[in-house]
C-alpha cells in the first residue's frame, strides 16, 4: 500500500531505501530532521528488514542480560551504564 502524508508534519510520503533517502537529502530534494537523518544512517548498514529486527532482538538481549555496555558506548542508549 502506498504511504500517507498527514499534511502537516508530513507533507510528503513515499517508499524509499535508507540510501535512497540519504542521497535525496544530501542533493536537496528532501528534507529531514536530525533523528531522521541518524536513524538512516544507521539502517543503510543492513539490506533487509529482517537483518535490522535480528539486530533489535539482539540488542534487547543483551540489555536484558546486562551485557549492554558491550553494545555501544558506555552512555549508549543500549548500555546500562
Amino acid at each position: 500500500s502506498e504511504p500517507l502524508a498527514d499534511g502537516s508534519e508530513v507533507v510528503e510520503a513515499r517508499w524509499m531505501t535508507p540510501t535512497g533517502a540519504l542521497e535525496g537529502w544530501r542533493e536537496g530534494e528532501l528534507t529531514m530532521i536530525s533523528p531522521t537523518l541518524a536513524t538512516l544512517q544507521r539502517l543503510v548498514h543492513y539490506r533487509s528488514a529482517d537483518q535490522v529486527l535480528e539486530a533489535a532482538a539482539f540488542i534487547g538481549r543483551c540489555v536484558e542480560s546486562g551485557v549492554g555496555d558491550l553494545v555501544g558506548s558506555a552512555t549508549g542508549p543500549y548500555s546500562r551504564g
